[in-house]
């Protein structure tokens, strides 16, 4: 896992042209990683390989759903 310092300063580095996002998952072990981001990742992959619209009220806009949930922390996103 990486330091939240590494994950602002790549982050910040990536233009704003893009969409993207930086969370980390609340509380979690080392081995828990992939169980617990499954979901969202596979949502970004629906977005944007499959243009899914529903997936990507995950990530997009002010009422996205990972502002709101409480297993997810250090959120930032430029959409």
């Amino acid at each position: 896992m990486a330091p939240l310092a590494s994950l602002v300063e790549i982050y910040s580095s990536m233009t704003d042209d893009v969409l993207k996002v930086r969370a980390r998952v609340s509380g979690a072990e080392h081995g828990e990683m992939q169980a617990r981001t499954d979901g969202y990742m596979t949502a970004w992959m629906l977005y944007h390989l499959q243009g899914d619209q529903e997936a990507g009220k995950v990530f997009l806009g002010e009422d996205a759903e990972i502002l709101s949930n409480p297993n997810w922390q250090d959120i930032e996103k430029n959409n």
